[in-house]
């Protein structure tokens, strides 16, 4: 969801039918080739404040910023006065080759939000393989050392994978 979404958003939530669980602003903090907008955490907290109040029966999951050590989340929160205490799942995109930091993403963002939730709502050992050369095999192996250390954290409720080799990768699982 971007904030061009935010009216068709609201109207869900008041609907008969309001989904369990609503992501916010997905990567505010990153365009993709111009195609969604960038939104600061100000803009996004004046956006999204009548949303948050509008959803009595959803689980929000927080806007999720393109990058786990950005500020951005931060600062939504400071400039949307009591919206962090509506929003019971901070969300996740997790990117690093090195399981350690991976899973050092994860605890730190844990740290700052402890009494939240959290779900990593994209995982993969990269996002452009600029810094990863693992074949289908290494990146399966990535997949099950990643997800057997964050399992083992306690505090991470959903992980979904995000790589375009998923069904190559989740054959080499299988199997």
């Amino acid at each position: 969801m971007d904030p061009r979404d935010t009216n068709s958003a609201i109207e869900w939530l008041q609907s008969d039918h309001p989904p369990g669980y609503l992501e916010l602003f997905n990567e505010p903090d990153l365009s993709y080739d111009n195609a969604t907008p960038l939104t600061p955490p100000a803009d996004s907290a004046q956006n999204l404040t009548e949303l948050i109040s509008s959803a009595p029966y959803t689980q929000l999951v927080s806007p999720v910023p393109a990058y786990t050590w950005s500020d951005w989340l931060k600062e939504f929160g400071g400039n949307c006065t009591g919206c962090m205490d509506k929003i019971p799942i901070i969300g996740a995109h997790v990117y690093d080759v090195d399981p350690v930091g991976a899973i050092g993403q994860i605890t730190n963002l844990h740290n700052k939000w402890p009494d939240k939730r959290i779900w990593v709502t994209e995982l993969s050992p990269t996002t452009t393989g600029d810094n990863c050369n693992f074949d289908a095999a290494g990146e399966a192996n990535w997949m099950k050392t990643v997800v057997t250390q964050i399992k083992a954290l306690g505090y991470v409720e959903k992980i979904f994978w995000n790589t375009g080799t998923w069904g190559i990768v989740r054959r080499m699982m299988i199997d």
